[in-house]
């Protein structure tokens, strides 16, 4: 119990949501929400009496009950003046679960490091919002990594990891199944020679694939090595086909069906996401029912980004309304189709719905947590990132993982959404941390996107923070 015996106030800032009588209220800056199934008026009310003001003693109980006083205290609605922020047990009423983990590793090295291993940066479809700039990722000497790189790409970041830190090794491209002979073999001196000199650490596989052909004994390596695979299908035939061709406009949802069924047949897990443009928007719920009738482990819905790794715009006929993919994501929550944890970004906003929340950042790409090997042994932060001078995390053949100037530039961009004015003014701030970062480094590059396309993005994560936000507190109160 939270004790007053000074001075206290209304919190400055409070977020309120309303339906009917219902209220449902959290402080931005201590993430505590509580949930009122009525009452609400009566609560705007005694709120409305103490606003602005700094109090002595509590409140006369015939303005507000001491047991509501007392929950609102430990629920950073009142703030006592001497308390920065409450740490007690939860109470009913409280939205949230309290889940706490250690993490493991020594302080100065991360726990948790996610590479992207550009096995090829060739690739058998023509998708219409392609990331992969000819600039960037095809006009390289090498498109094709090699297995000693490979090897080489593991054998250094497991030397940043924590020693009993996780290493997410992502078989990525261009396709890499056009080249996949050395993740293959990779994944077999993981387990034979790597790991027996890495006891404490852990090594996880995954694949990210169009699936368009896949080499006959990919289920096989799946099951042998526990490879998660990630395929992107748009929609059904009619959609798919239209943002996913293959070379020349040939379709492609055919075949990259037929192959998700055969993977999913031999006991592979296949987890499915779409990528949202104009064409499907729509048809969302849609989308997802696919992911679940193929046999997908779960189903991701991501706005299409619109600048490439070379910094150049793509169509903005295809970049979705804002609204429209906001009221998408209800639909297909509301739908009940999957668990929230099988639903991103459901499952996301739902892990940092926990007391006290506050996010410093969206993405840590610039820490160097998700590097990316290029063919070359290059290392970028990100995959829209590749081949970008400015960006550069170091070279394997130089050992000079991460730079601390790239670091730097990086962070300090990143750093500075709280001062964007859009950011300081919305109440669900440190739910988001300001978003997708690409918009802050496109802002600085030699192709500078016009004003509207960054606003454009800003918009849309917004809109995804409040939709799924909302949805997954009214979900909670309706629970309780």
């Amino acid at each position: 119990m939270i004790v007053v015996g000074g001075h206290w106030r209304v919190a400055a800032e409070i977020v309120t949501l309303t339906r009917g009588e219902a209220r449902i209220l959290f402080n931005p800056e201590q993430f505590f929400p509580v949930f009122l199934p009525q009452g609400g008026d009566e609560l705007a009310s005694i709120l409305g009496q103490f606003r602005g003001e700094v109090r002595t003693a509590p409140p006369d109980p015939d303005l507000c009950p001491p047991d509501l006083f007392q929950f609102l205290l430990e629920h950073a609605i009142f703030l006592p003046m001497e308390q920065e922020a409450p740490s007690l047990p939860l109470q009913v009423g409280c939205l949230t679960e309290q889940r706490c983990a250690a993490t493991p590793g020594d302080e100065n090295r991360p726990a948790r490091l996610q590479v992207f291993l550009l096995l090829s940066h060739l690739c058998n479809l023509s998708c219409l919002y392609c990331l992969n700039g000819r600039e960037t990722y095809r006009a390289i000497p090498h498109r094709i990594m090699t297995l000693a790189t490979a090897r080489m790409a593991v054998e250094t970041l497991l030397s940043r990891l924590a020693n009993h830190g996780v290493l997410e090794v992502v078989f990525f491209g261009g396709e890499p199944l056009l080249n996949w002979s050395p993740a293959r073999e990779l994944m077999r001196l993981c387990r034979e020679e790597i790991m027996p000199r890495h006891p404490n650490q852990k090594i996880r596989f995954s694949l990210t694939t169009n699936l368009y052909q896949i080499p006959d004994d990919l289920s096989a390596d799946a099951r042998k090595f526990g490879v998660a695979v990630l395929v992107n299908v748009d929609g059904p035939a009619e959609l798919h086909d239209i943002t996913r061709p293959a070379h020349g406009g040939a379709p492609s949802f055919t075949r990259v069906r037929e192959n998700i069924k055969r993977l999913v047949g031999e006991g592979v897990t296949v987890d499915l996401r779409a990528t949202i443009t104009t064409v499907n928007v729509a048809h969302m719920v849609e989308v997802v029912a696919l992911h679940r009738e193929l046999g997908g482990s779960s189903s991701a819905l991501l706005p299409m980004n619109p600048i490439d790794s070379d910094g150049t715009l793509l169509p903005s006929s295809l970049l979705p309304d804002p609204a429209a993919f906001a009221a998408g994501l209800t639909a297909v929550y509301a739908a009940r189709l999957w668990p929230v944890e099988n639903l991103h970004p459901f499952s996301e906003y739902n892990r940092r719905l926990r007391p006290g929340y506050r996010m410093g950042l969206a993405c840590d790409a610039a820490l160097g947590r998700h590097p990316v090997v290029t063919a070359d042994g290059e290392i970028f932060s990100c995959p829209y990132l590749v081949n970008q001078g400015r960006f550069a995390m170091g070279d394997l053949a130089t050992g000079d993982f991460p730079k601390p100037e790239a670091v730097k530039v990086m962070t300090d961009l990143i750093l500075a959404w709280e001062q964007r004015q859009n950011c300081r003014s919305c109440g669900y701030r440190y739910l988001c941390g300001g978003g997708c970062s690409l918009g802050a480094f496109a802002a600085t590059g030699k192709k500078l996107p016009p004003r509207k396309v960054l606003d454009d993005m800003d918009a849309i994560n917004c809109a995804t923070t409040r939709s799924c936000v909302e949805a997954l507190l009214w979900d909670r109160g309706d629970s309780l």
